[in-house]
Formats: structure tokens, C-alpha cells, sequence
């Protein structure tokens, strides 16, 4: 269970274009979940990105900006607290959305 986060430094890592987040224990923190999820900040050349039972209420509204312009597929599984998207229409680059086992999302 992660009970302290520090900051990675995903930035510095422009040659992994995939990211894998997986939230495990008790993901019943949604305040904590969303502040971990906004303290991530990615390479730009970051192409695929999956997220597994995210505890968040929602996403963070960077995650539909021009730092994921290159975004090609996003898969969202198990996030059953998750109620809002970020704006992904505004990713011209994405061509896969899946989503599984997730709650009603709202407009």
C-alpha cells in the first residue's frame, strides 16, 4: 500500500513512450488518489497510457492538453469511484479509447 509519494521524474524519461498505473490496497482515498495522479507529469512522447483501479473521483483536465498531443491509446480499467473524464476529444493523436469495469461516467 502506498502510504508516502514522492515525485518521479517522468520528464527525464523521453524514451519510454508507455505508461502502466495500477492502484493496489485500499483505493478508497479518492482525494489522495488525485493527488498523486496530478503530481504525475510524463514526457511529452508518451504514446500509451493504462490506468487500473484509480480511486480518483476523476481525472486531472491535463490529461486531455497538448503535453499528451502524441497519445495514441488510453485504457482505463477498474476506476469504480471515477465519475469525469478529461477533455480527450482534444487529443487529435487518439485513435483507442477502452474503457472496462468503471462506474457511469458523466458528461
Amino acid at each position: 500500500m502506498l502510504t508516502t509519494f514522492s515525485k518521479p521524474n517522468l520528464m527525464n524519461k523521453e524514451k519510454h513512450s508507455e505508461l502502466t498505473l495500477v492502484w493496489e490496497g485500499d483505493v478508497s482515498d479518492t482525494t489522495r488518489a488525485m493527488e498523486v495522479l496530478s503530481a504525475l507529469q510524463p514526457h511529452t512522447n508518451l504514446t500509451k497510457l493504462a490506468i487500473h483501479s484509480y480511486a480518483g473521483l476523476n481525472f486531472p483536465h491535463r490529461f486531455g492538453d497538448s503535453s499528451f498531443s502524441k497519445m495514441v491509446s488510453i485504457y482505463l480499467s477498474g476506476n469504480e469511484y471515477c465519475l469525469f473524464l478529461p477533455p480527450l476529444g482534444q487529443l487529435l493523436s487518439l485513435q483507442e479509447l477502452v474503457m472496462k469495469a468503471s462506474m457511469e461516467w458523466k458528461k
